[in-house]
């Protein structure tokens, strides 16, 4: 999708997109997506509990900032979050960064598939909906950032190329073929959202941030490029927390291209 197309998709979904509330209007406004795999192997692990205390201690960053960048950030940032398990759910609707409360995420327990395609599907029509509307109220606004968040492989959409490895029964070839569709279409509108806007930046970014099992390369081939692949180790959310701070301290000074 080029600039041209997905300018004018832009403009029309704008029209009938219901109004978010963007904070302070005469800044630049950051927008930023959570997608977060709550599935049932973050239970087993325990990672759910360290996935809750993330999302708390971000929510506490932004809501108290402990310094000029986290300032910056909650100056500028509209929060969306989208958790997925056997389906993708809102847990946090676009909140703008001076109105956040740790209190306003609800926790998360682990239970289900890994439903990646779901949680990414709701992630960039949420994204859209914010740069649609933004565009609606002439707000300014830096590029969006999408963090999916996983710790094992999405059983509902799976590359052609690659055997499945979610131990999910794929034999039929319409199974196959439907998983592969639905990767290609996720991957697309993904891919669309890099399209470099009139101002000169993508519209969103994503980044997939890689724990445990998470299978590095097959999101390597999700991704817009392989650095958009961050690898957690296990379960390392303090270097989560990190990048994603420095991810949007370099948004909000205008350090991207």
């Amino acid at each position: 999708m080029n600039d041209d197309v997905l300018d004018r998709f832009l403009q029309e979904i704008g029209k009938n997109s219901g109004p978010i509330e963007p904070g302070d209007p005469t800044l630049d406004r950051l927008p930023a997506v959570f997608a977060i795999d709550r599935s049932d192997s973050t239970r087993q692990t325990g990672d759910i509990v360290e996935i809750n205390a993330f999302l708390r201690r971000f929510a506490e960053a932004v809501a108290s900032p402990p310094d000029e960048a986290w300032e910056k950030i909650q100056a500028h940032l509209n929060l969306h979050i989208v958790a997925y398990g056997d389906r993708a759910d809102e847990i946090l609707p676009w909140t703008p960064g001076d109105k956040l409360q740790p209190s306003m995420i609800p926790e998360l327990t682990g239970a289900g598939m890994t439903s990646m395609a779901a949680g990414l599907e709701h992630s960039s029509r949420a994204m859209l909906h914010c740069l649609a509307d933004f565009r609606k109220q002439q707000i300014p606004c830096f590029r969006g950032y999408i963090f999916n968040v996983t710790d094992g492989n999405a059983t509902d959409m799976w590359p052609e190329s690659v055997p499945d490895e979610t131990g999910i029964s794929t034999s039929t070839p319409e199974q196959r073929k439907a998983k592969a569709a639905r990767w290609k279409h996720v991957k697309s509108v993904l891919d669309g959202l890099e399209t470099k806007s009139t101002t000169g930046l993508p519209y969103a970014s994503t980044f997939h941030c890689a724990s445990r099992k998470a299978n590095r390369d097959v999101l390597g081939l999700l991704a817009h490029s392989t650095d958009r692949v961050v690898d957690l180790d296990i379960a390392n959310f303090d270097k989560l927390f990190k990048f994603i701070r420095i991810s949007l301290t370099m948004a909000v000074e205008d350090k991207v291209g």
